[in-house]
């Protein structure tokens, strides 16, 4: 089965500066599903750190300024289901 994912999101931001964490990632554990998928694109293009936390959720954490920002994503993952 291939599931189409993704993610096109604007964020108005009213503070100066505000540092915004994302978990909107493939889980770490399904990761070796993914396919296809697209790089994340900031506007305004800005430095992203990503990191897996305890859980396996894959974070990335963001450092935005005050205004509109856009977060967009789009990927496929195949999954093979297990039957029994």
């Amino acid at each position: 089965m291939l599931i189409r994912y993704g993610f096109d999101i604007a964020l108005d931001v009213g503070q100066p500066t505000t540092t915004i964490l994302t978990m909107m990632d493939v889980h770490s554990e399904v990761r070796s599903g993914v396919v296809r998928e697209s790089a994340l694109d900031l506007s305004p293009i800005m430095p992203a750190q990503r990191f897996v936390d305890d859980h396996g959720n894959v974070v990335r954490r963001l450092t935005v300024s005050a205004g509109v920002t856009s977060l967009h994503l789009d990927g496929r993952l195949s999954l093979r289901w297990k039957h029994g």
